[in-house]
C-alpha cells in the first residue's frame, strides 16, 4: 500500500517555501536485474526540488561552510546544466561539490541515475561507466559492511554495464563475485541469468524474475 502526504520544505538557499508529495510508506514487488524495483509507485523516488533554484529538498541542515559553497555553486553554468540531468545525478553533483558526498552515496545515486536514463542511450552508456566507477570505488566499504549486499550490488551494477553495451566489463564483475563465498541460491539465479543475457549481446532490462514475484 501507498501512503502518500504533503510536505512543506524551505530552501536554505533562498527561502523559498514549496509543498511536495512526500513518501510514508510504500510496497515493492521484488526487483529488476539492475536493482529497480517493481512498484505501484514510479520509481526510483521522486526527489523533491526547490522550484526557484532546484537545489535538492533532501538535503539538509547546512553547516555555514556548505551554504556558502551551495549558494556559489548554483550560480554556475555547470550547475544549470546538472538541473537538465537526471535528479540523482544533479544531487550526487551538489553533494560532492559541497563536500559532503560519500562513496557509498555516490555509487547508490548514480545507480538510481542510471534507472532514470533509457537502456543503451548515449547518457545510459555514460552513467554506467561512472556507476562502474564508483562501485569500484565503494567496494571495501560495502564489503566491510556485509558481503551478501555487495554481491547483489555488483550484480545490480553488472546488468547496468550490460544494458549499456559494455558486455566485457559486465563479465568481469561477476568474475569478482566468484571469489566470493557468500551468494546464496537467489543470487545464483541471478548471477546465471545475466551471464546468459550478456552472452546473448542482450541489453534489455529484465524488470523481475518469475521465482521473487510476490
Amino acid at each position: 500500500m501507498t501512503i502518500l502526504s504533503t510536505e512543506i520544505a524551505v530552501c536554505p538557499l533562498d527561502g523559498t517555501r514549496y509543498e511536495y508529495a512526500g513518501l510514508l510508506s510504500h510496497g515493492t514487488y521484488g526487483c529488476g536485474l539492475d536493482g529497480l524495483p517493481v512498484a505501484l509507485t514510479p520509481m526510483p523516488h521522486r526527489i523533491p526540488r526547490c522550484p526557484t533554484c532546484a537545489f535538492p529538498a533532501w538535503i539538509e541542515k547546512l553547516t555555514d561552510a556548505e551554504l556558502a559553497k551551495a549558494r556559489a555553486l548554483v550560480e554556475t553554468p555547470a550547475y544549470a546544466a546538472m538541473t537538465l540531468e537526471p535528479s540523482y545525478a544533479h544531487l550526487d553533483f551538489v553533494l560532492t561539490e559541497i563536500g559532503r558526498g560519500t562513496v557509498l552515496q555516490r555509487a547508490d545515486h548514480l545507480l538510481k541515475a542510471c534507472w532514470q536514463t533509457s537502456t543503451g542511450s548515449p547518457d545510459n552508456v555514460a552513467y554506467a561507466r561512472a556507476l562502474g566507477e564508483a562501485a569500484d570505488a565503494a567496494s571495501d566499504e560495502m564489503i566491510t559492511a556485509g558481503v551478501e549486499n555487495w554481491v547483489a550490488f555488483q550484480i545490480f551494477v553488472a546488468n547496468v554495464e550490460r544494458q549499456a553495451g559494455d558486455f566485457k566489463r559486465a563479465a568481469a564483475r561477476l568474475d569478482q563475485i566468484g571469489t566470493v563465498t557468500a551468494t546464496d541460491a537467489k543470487m545464483d539465479l541471478r548471477i546465471a541469468l545475466t551471464r546468459r543475457l550478456i552472452s546473448d549481446k542482450d541489453i534489455s532490462r529484465v524488470e523481475t524474475l518469475p521465482e521473487e514475484a510476490t
